[in-house]
């Protein structure tokens, strides 16, 4: 458990006890909040309300990853794409992390589904469904909106190739493009007016990240500033993660590349994509990772040609490249928009990953099953064999990796977390606040977040004091850092639960000398700090690490 899924949990008890999100709490994602908040007026407030808004989405997927899999190859391919997807140690683990994630994938996986349709028929209702769900998804997770923005890229692609054989001339092209974008707008629009009504549309799109605030401009430059160390670390992870797949979906995207360029070049290119650096923590998963990586790609380039010829023969993807393509690359241009490179971003390829391998992994079968009814197995049929054993071994590997490495702040049990709750209800009443970064530890102990507190991530940054984390914020939802202080001092936080909350603490020299001075080491739960209030000068004297 980490503290975004907490924040959303606390958010979502504040809708249920009706609260306006925008203008008494701060909010970025309000459709995967209500969901959180329909789901806990069902279920009551638990971590198994949280995670069935994980759980059912991706579950979801794995019949929309099916779906797409078969409009664009065939049923088989579909069954094993939907297989791939749903039998993924990474797919499995995110459905752990509880955050809009899981439910982005499915909305902007079922979106291309109405797009593909769209294609396929050239009927404008599909259209039309593909810019209003996107519409509407922009509020479960606002980065899928670039699916709409680059999808009249993809429309012209498809008019100038003719390759679907269904649009053409500009004015066909203008229509599908306006088929999608009013939609998009109307619903997208609708929305936003919705919530403003009862906040204001400036104040929405800075917490949207559209004006220049917390969510988009200081996170950017924040991204920017990252060494190269760090950046490479967060691919290594990610290319790691999918290690399983890599190969066989790198293939499908270069299979173009073997009739312009020369096979040298192709090789070339294939394993220059597949290079990372930097070392994991564990030496035997580098070991492995860097093995894996080099057998993989290996195998791969010498299956290629053979894999080229009999996939070309097989398939004519006529629709499939093109809008595949389209879906990786708009998902890079989102991830490489937030500024901020965190594995969890990678995630995203997740869909469109597994339905590009797919298709070689079924060809690299037919091969693998002609291999085994001759006496004599030729070369490219071997590697077949070979291939689809080291796509296993990579997976299992992946498997072991992921729960073992901690790829993110999100290693806090949930047991902890209740255990924390518990110690602190025990010892306050129900009229005390305590400070916290994670408020599901508040919202279990059933005691309230201090000033309001639910978002301590905005002041972990430097500034002026007093420090204000949202200076264009009209409904004062964020204290400057000095009335925390202040706050702290007169004995209104009973305690401190001492996890990342503690390293913004020390940024600030107000808020850490009312830390140091009023509050004191008084336990110390599974490894996490609490701090207890106390009088006695200097005795919280502690290090960010908390």
């Amino acid at each position: 458990m980490g503290w975004d899924g907490g924040t959303f949990m606390y958010w979502a008890n504040l809708v249920n006890q009706g609260a306006t999100p925008y203008r008494d709490f701060f909010l970025r994602d309000p459709v995967y909040i209500y969901l959180v908040a329909l789901s806990m007026k069902i279920l009551g407030v638990s971590y198994l309300a949280i995670s069935l808004v994980s759980i059912l989405p991706s579950t979801a997927s794995i019949a929309i990853v099916y779906m797409i899999s078969r409009d664009l190859f065939d049923h088989r391919t579909a069954i094993l794409s939907s297989l791939l997807y749903g039998l993924s140690p990474t797919i499995i683990w995110y459905n752990t992390v509880f955050d809009p994630h899981t439910l982005m994938l499915f909305l902007s996986s079922s979106s291309m589904l109405f797009l593909i349709k769209g294609l396929k028929t050239n009927d404008s209702k599909y259209f039309a469904a593909f810019g209003a769900l996107l519409g509407g998804a922009v509020f479960a997770y606002r980065g899928v909106a670039v699916y709409a923005v680059t999808s009249p890229l993809l429309l012209g692609y498809i008019l100038a190739s003719n390759k679907a054989g269904q649009l053409f001339g500009p004015r066909k092209w203008l229509r599908q493009v306006l088929a999608v974008a009013v939609p998009f707008f109307l619903i997208g629009t609708a929305i936003l007016l919705l919530f403003s009504t009862f906040s204001n549309v400036s104040w929405m799109l800075s917490s949207f990240g559209f004006g220049g605030q917390q969510e988009s401009a200081s996170y950017f430059i924040f991204g920017e500033v990252l060494g190269p160390a760090e950046r490479a670390r967060v691919l290594f992870v990610a290319v790691r993660e999918w290690l399983y797949l890599m190969a066989p979906a790198t293939i499908f995207l270069v299979l173009p590349l073997v009739h312009a360029l020369s096979r040298r070049v192709v090789f070339i290119l294939t394993g220059i994509s597949g290079v990372s650096v930097l070392l994991e923590p564990a030496l035997i998963y580098n070991i492995v990772f860097w093995v894996s990586l080099i057998t993989l790609i290996s195998s791969a380039l010498l299956l290629l040609p053979i894999v080229s010829s009999k996939f070309a023969g097989a398939r004519k993807p006529e629709l499939a490249r093109p809008l595949l393509l389209y879906w990786f690359l708009s998902t890079a241009l989102l991830v490489g928009l937030f500024g901020v490179p965190l594995v969890n971003y990678y995630y995203f390829f997740a869909p469109v990953f597994t339905i590009m391998a797919a298709p070689i992994i079924m060809t690299t079968m037919s091969l693998a099953k002609t291999a085994s009814h001759i006496r004599e197995i030729h070369f490219p049929q071997a590697n077949a064999v070979v291939f689809l054993c080291l796509l296993g071994v990579s997976a299992v590997a992946v498997s072991a990796m992921i729960p073992s490495t901690p790829m993110t702040w999100r290693d806090r049990s949930m047991a902890t977390n209740l255990s924390i709750a518990s110690y602190i209800q025990q010892r306050t009443t129900l009229q005390d606040q305590i400070l916290v970064q994670d408020p599901a530890i508040a919202l279990y102990a059933q005691r309230g977040v201090a000033l309001g507190i639910s978002l301590t991530l905005v002041y972990n940054k430097n500034g002026t004091e007093p420090f204000n984390p949202m200076p264009y914020d009209p409904f004062d939802l964020f204290p400057n850092v000095t009335e925390i202080a202040n706050y702290m001092s007169a004995g209104n936080v009973k305690y401190v639960v001492g996890d990342y909350l503690v390293c913004a603490m020390h940024i600030h020299p107000v808020w850490k000398l009312a830390f140091e001075t009023n509050f004191s080491q008084e336990t110390v739960i599974d490894g996490t700090v609490v701090y207890g209030l106390s009088l006695k000068a200097g005795t919280a004297r502690t290090s960010c690490s908390g």
